[in-house]
């Protein structure tokens, strides 16, 4: 495993946490290969990029209200949970509702479960299902429902 970084001690760049993040979970592309992946992910429509900290969030809009994302950490784990709350405030004010993603690695499931115990948002909770794959499908209520756009 790779040594996260504190951001609060030094700011990576995005291709560095991508590359950091990989290795991590054990991606079998290189990095160039990753960054170029990336890149062209971000030019399609509806897709959105944030950054909080050492790690990035990708989302892509699949409804209004709606959106699916992954995070790419190489943060420290008590900066990735303030980073995933601030992220989880940033999306509901962006208007997202629902928020959905895959991931293979349990201890994601500490965070969403910290974050259901201490909710930034009023009415925010996650529901998490296990996939075909082995992976964990989660799908989280970002706060208090609002009239489609």
């Amino acid at each position: 495993m790779v040594e996260m970084v504190d951001s609060q001690q030094q700011e990576l760049s995005p291709e560095d946490i991508i590359a950091i993040a990989a290795m991590n979970t054990d991606e079998m592309r290189s990095r160039d290969q990753l960054i170029e992946s990336m890149n062209a992910e971000l030019r399609m429509d509806d897709t959105l990029f944030i950054r909080q900290g050492n790690t990035l969030f990708v989302i892509h809009k699949a409804a209004p209200r709606v959106g699916w994302f992954r995070a790419f950490n190489a943060d420290t784990a008590p900066n990735f949970l303030a980073n995933c709350i601030e992220f989880s405030r940033a999306c509901y004010k962006m208007g997202f509702d629902i928020l959905a993603s895959t991931f293979r690695d349990p201890t994601i499931l500490a965070v969403l479960r910290y974050i259901a115990k201490n909710p930034p948002l009023p009415e925010m909770g996650y529901k998490v299902q296990r996939t075909s794959d082995d992976g964990f499908l989660a799908t989280i209520k970002m706060g208090p429902k609002r009239g489609v756009e």
